[in-house]
C-alpha cells in the first residue's frame, strides 16, 4: 500500500513535459492498431489530434487503474486487521480518495501540472472499483471455500 502511494507520488512528481512522452508510445501504439485494422492512415495535424484524443485517454485510464490497485491495496491491508463489508469498503474507498485530493495538491507545485478535481474524481472512481472488485472477490471466495462448521476440532 505504502509502495504504490510513493509510485503514484513519483508518477505525479513528473514535469507535464515528461509525463506526456511516457505515455505517448501508448498512444501511438494503439493508433497503429487502429491504422492497421480499419486500412486508414492519418497524417500531420489530423495525426497528431487522434494522437492527443487517445493519449488523454490512456492517462485518465491509467489514473482510474492506478488508484484502483491502490484501494484493492488498502482493503487487504484493512482486511487483513478484520475489517468486513461495509466498513471495508468505505474505509478503502475514503482512504484511496483522500489520497488522489492530496496528490492533486502535490500537482500544483509541479511545473506544467495541474490539480484537477476531474482527476480526483476520476481517481476515486478507480477507488470505488477497486474496493468493490476486492470486496466481490473476498464475498466469492467465501462463497466457493464455506467453513465447515460441522467438522469438530476437539477429540
Amino acid at each position: 500500500m505504502v509502495i504504490l502511494m510513493i509510485i503514484i507520488f513519483c508518477f505525479s512528481h513528473q514535469q507535464a513535459e515528461g509525463s506526456n512522452e511516457k505515455s505517448l508510445p501508448i498512444a501511438n501504439g494503439i493508433l497503429s492498431i487502429h491504422e492497421n485494422i480499419t486500412n486508414t492512415s492519418y497524417d500531420g495535424e489530423e495525426r497528431v489530434e487522434k494522437l492527443n484524443i487517445i493519449n488523454h485517454v490512456v492517462r485518465k485510464l491509467a489514473h482510474f487503474t492506478e488508484y484502483a490497485i491502490l484501494a484493492i491495496s488498502v482493503a487487504f491491508f484493512l482486511w487483513t486487521w478484520n475489517f468486513k463489508d461495509l466498513r471495508l469498503i468505505l474505509l478503502s474507498i475514503i482512504i484511496t480518495s483522500i489520497y488522489a485530493v492530496t496528490d492533486e495538491v502535490h500537482q500544483l507545485f509541479i511545473p506544467g501540472r495541474s490539480g484537477e478535481i476531474k482527476d480526483v474524481l476520476i481517481d476515486s472512481l478507480g477507488g470505488i472499483a477497486g474496493a468493490l472488485l476486492f470486496y466481490l472477490f473476498t464475498r466469492f471466495f467465501a462463497a466457493i471455500h464455506p467453513k465447515d462448521k460441522n467438522v469438530s476440532t476437539s477429540k
